[in-house]
C-alpha cells in the first residue's frame, strides 16, 4: 500500500478510523486484506453505535402489546460482535492485533497458532526467494 493508501477510508467513524491507523501502521496490507480491514474497522464502528443505543435506550423496549422486550439492538450487537470475530481471524495477522480487547474475541491459542502459520509461510517463501 502506498502512503495515501495508508488514510482512512471514507465513512469511517473514529474508533474505525483508529483501528484502520493502527492496522496499517502496524502491518502491510495487500488489496484483499485490506478490504477485509475496512469491513472489521466498519464493524467496529457500528458496534459503538449499538453500543451506544443499547446505554441511551436500556436493553428492553415496549413491544407493541406493552410487553417488555429485548431491544433489538442487543440483538444486532451480538451479530456484529460475531462478524468483528469472523473477520478478525480472516484478517490472520502475524502479531497481536491491534483490535483492542473488547472488541477481539481471538484466544491466545489462536493467536499462537496464526503466528505460527504466519512463521511457517515466511520460512516457506524465503526457500523459495534463495531457489
Amino acid at each position: 500500500m502506498t502512503d495515501c493508501d495508508r488514510d482512512p477510508p471514507a465513512g469511517l467513524g473514529p474508533r474505525g478510523s483508529a483501528l484502520w491507523s493502527d492496522l496499517t501502521a502496524e502491518f502491510e496490507l495487500d488489496l484483499d486484506v485490506a478490504q477485509i480491514a475496512i469491513e472489521l474497522c466498519r464493524a467496529v464502528d457500528v458496534a459503538e453505535a449499538l453500543a451506544s443505543v443499547l446505554a441511551e435506550q436500556g436493553y428492553t423496549t415496549g413491544g407493541s402489546r406493552g410487553q417488555t422486550r429485548v431491544h433489538p439492538a442487543v440483538a444486532e450487537l451480538r451479530a456484529t460482535g460475531l462478524l468483528i470475530a469472523r473477520l478478525t481471524k480472516e484478517l490472520d495477522l502475524p502479531e497481536d492485533e491491534p483490535v483492542d480487547k473488547a472488541t477481539s474475541m481471538r484466544t491466545d491459542a489462536a493467536r499462537k497458532a496464526a503466528n505460527a502459520r504466519w512463521d511457517m509461510d515466511r520460512m516457506r517463501s524465503r526457500g523459495r526467494a534463495a531457489a
